[in-house]
């Protein structure tokens, strides 16, 4: 599969722009964000949803078919620069020197994270708490049903196979309010 070249998402990032990212095989729907950072095999994007900042979005960049900002993207922009909620985006953020096994060697054992998983023989979604990275590049989760209750092992997910990893979202913040009171 042909990969977005560097200058293109380069440009959307250096433009501050909004941007729809597709992957056709993964998701029917496109992932809303401003991208902050990339390297040669991520984008990180302040994921923008329903016109909220809405945390941090890892997306590898190999299974991304379309990069876009079109106007609707532009006028999404427009009104969270006029609802005063443009401001709230970290443009300063970055990917670390290390990439995302180093992101993921010091992601903070109590954040709540979501890992999408693609093997050829099925996908997964994990949410869960990060408890490190193998030496074999196996992250280990520790992974929380829907009703706040931890698995009683962790689970292994190789960082070949994730195509997202998602953290500081409204979705993942309740359970990590959740789990911070228990």
């Amino acid at each position: 599969m042909k990969s977005i070249p560097t200058s293109e998402i380069s440009r959307y990032c250096d433009r501050r722009s909004l941007v729809s990212v597709e992957r056709a095989r993964i998701d029917s729907n496109a992932v809303h964000g401003f991208i902050i950072d990339f390297d040669e095999d991520w984008i990180l994007l302040q994921h923008v949803y329903d016109f909220f900042i809405d945390g941090w979005v890892l997306l590898r960049r190999s299974p991304i078919t379309k990069i876009s900002s079109k106007a609707t993207d532009s006028f999404h922009k427009r009104l969270l620069e006029e609802e005063g909620k443009l401001s709230k985006v970290n443009f300063t953020e970055r990917i670390p020197s290390g990439g995302v096994p180093e992101l993921l060697k010091d992601f903070d054992a109590s954040r709540v994270v979501i890992l999408e998983e693609e093997t050829e023989e099925e996908d997964m979604f994990y949410l869960g708490l990060v408890r490190g990275l193998d030496e074999d590049d196996f992250i280990r989760v520790l992974s929380v049903s829907g009703v706040g209750e931890f698995d009683d092992e962790e689970t292994l997910v190789a960082l070949e196979d994730l195509t997202s990893i998602s953290y500081d979202k409204n979705y993942t913040l309740h359970y990590q309010r959740f789990l911070d009171r228990q």
